[in-house]
């Protein structure tokens, strides 16, 4: 089962990683696939060095896309996925975004507000 891990920037401490570790058990992931920056990037890195399992990266093309590259890359990755986790502070418009784009793909989605 591959998840999309939707994590707002600020989620980065160890007990945020707790929360995704746990949650990812729950989904019954066997990949995560992340945003290539930031906290999707540390926790999907350090779950699958622990776990053995993989992990994949979308990266935006800002030469390519400009501003838009980041909508984009998150469209990509949630296409991507089987199902979504998502780490949320109820303000980054980013992982508000990604969330909404879930959703209209009908993905199944896994939300923690922090």
């Amino acid at each position: 089962m591959k998840t999309a891990l939707l994590i707002t920037r600020s989620a980065t401490g160890a007990a945020h990683y707790a929360q995704v570790r746990a949650a990812l058990a729950e989904l019954g992931t066997t990949e995560v696939l992340h945003g290539a920056e930031g906290a999707g990037l540390l926790h999907g890195q350090r779950w699958a060095q622990e776990t053995g399992n993989a992990e994949t990266g979308f990266a935006p093309d800002w030469q390519q896309h400009g501003r838009a590259a980041g909508p984009i890359r998150g469209r990509e990755l949630v296409r991507a996925a089987d199902n979504v986790l998502a780490l949320w502070d109820g303000k980054s418009r980013g992982t508000a975004n990604e969330l909404r784009e879930a959703r209209r793909q009908g993905k199944q989605v896994k939300l923690l507000m922090i």
